[in-house]
């Protein structure tokens, strides 16, 4: 059999070639045939980003440092990187939230470790490839620069946070947060260029964040201060003192701090249970507002009592706070007419700590008057009383004793 040998060589080289790009082939990294693919880049609802793949991503610890995240050429630090609910999406949490920002150009940019242990993969551990994506400038539009409340901001005092008006903005208002709480509809109200937030919601001397969510626009947000309270004018040398009652209601006692002579407390007459003057008076048990019923007057003349709609338990903490409203008209007042200053959360003892419950609210029932005045009209006709015994009895034993000279004894059970 002839073999043209002359070919040989040739065909060597091409089976050599061709082994050699088949190893070659082997070598490549898995992501420049099987890695995943990026399908989508997106601004979440909390200002966040998420990222959406092919495939479910497998996402190690310390991901984030292959992570360069670039807002209008400044550098965004991503604090994390985590898998989501939605196979293939992961999110990068960011230091600075996009939706609390204005901003026009956004790149997202993925440089692989050089640890593979480090690398964002699939379940079959084929890498991602580097990417660098510019993500769609989302058109929220600017909400209004809040300012915070520098009036009346004391602690036991409503806010009010005041912007620029701007009824569209106003309008689609869905949610206000403070220190990342969610405020319910009775705490703040909202009006032309005002957000009133309820003295409730701060519990305590500080600096909160508040953050007002708008439908379509970005968020705003401002810092408030609270301050501690200080004494008023109307309450100077007025020292205010809180007890629990034994049926799970508070009383509110005003003294004068050096002791000299007695306060009187006047309540807004026909406004006892009047929920305007009411909700003067905030009281927190165990960190939960309890609404305040009734307010009424009780023996002692610089002494309040606060019935609750929920009685308060024994061992529970309860703090209580007087913010005057803008109504003068609802206001406590001493007797001689000045107003009792609103005054910051003050802790309630139970009273059995400091003696016998001994106050009760003032009530007459007009149909027992008469009879009251009467059984006091009779008593006044009545001999008084010595040791238990009626004085015209012991007059009747002395004279025994003086006639037969001896000694008797009464002893009084």
């Amino acid at each position: 059999m002839w073999i043209n040998r002359s070919r040989r060589p040739k065909t060597a080289v091409l089976t050599a070639l061709l082994c050699m790009f088949f190893m070659f082939g082997i070598m490549l990294p898995a992501e420049a045939a099987d890695g995943p693919r990026l399908l989508a880049a997106e601004v979440t609802t909390q200002g966040d980003i998420s990222l959406t793949f092919d495939r479910k991503i497998v996402v190690p610890e310390g991901a984030k440092s292959q992570f360069i995240v670039t807002v209008d050429g400044e550098e965004v630090a991503v604090n994390k990187v985590e898998t989501t609910n939605t196979v293939g999406k992961i999110k990068l949490e960011l230091d600075t939230k996009l939706n609390e920002v204005a901003w026009k150009t956004l790149t997202v940019e993925y440089i692989q470790s050089d640890n593979p242990n480090l690398r964002l993969k699939d379940s079959t551990d084929n890498y991602v490839a580097n990417f660098s994506i510019k993500v769609p400038y989302s058109a929220l539009s600017e909400a209004p620069t809040l300012i915070a409340d520098t009036d009346n901001n004391t602690l036991g005092q409503a806010v009010d946070i005041t912007f620029a008006d701007d009824p569209n903005w106003r309008e689609a208002i869905k949610n206000i947060k403070v220190n990342d709480q969610n405020l319910s509809d009775g705490q703040y109200t909202i009006s032309e260029g005002k957000i009133n937030i309820a003295a409730s919601v701060f519990t305590e001397a500080g600096e909160y964040t508040i953050v007002v969510k708008a439908d379509g626009y970005q968020d705003a947000k401002v810092k408030q201060v609270i301050k501690g309270s200080e004494e008023t004018e109307q309450q100077e040398g007025v020292k205010v003192i809180a007890e629990i009652t034994t049926d799970g209601s508070v009383s509110l006692n005003f003294i004068k701090k050096d002791g000299a002579g007695e306060l009187t407390i006047i309540v807004p007459e026909g406004k006892s249970k009047d929920p305007q003057f009411t909700s003067q008076f905030t009281v927190m048990v165990d960190g939960k507002e309890v609404d305040v019923v009734q307010v009424s007057k009780v023996k002692k003349a610089g002494k309040i009592k606060l019935t609750l709609a929920s009685p308060i338990q024994e061992g529970q903490e309860v703090k209580v706070a007087y913010s005057r409203a803008d109504d003068e008209s609802l206001w406590l007042r001493f007797d001689n007419e000045e107003a009792v200053g609103s005054f910051d959360f003050i802790a309630a003892v139970p009273k059995e700590q400091n003696g016998p419950e001994t106050e009760q609210p003032i009530t007459q029932d007009p149909e027992n008057a008469d009879e009251g005045a009467k059984a006091d009209n009779d008593s006044d006709t009545k001999l008084p009383k010595t040791g238990g015994l009626p004085l015209g009895l012991l007059w009747g034993l002395g004279t025994l004793i003086a006639a037969t000279g001896g000694f008797l004894v009464v002893k009084n059970k």
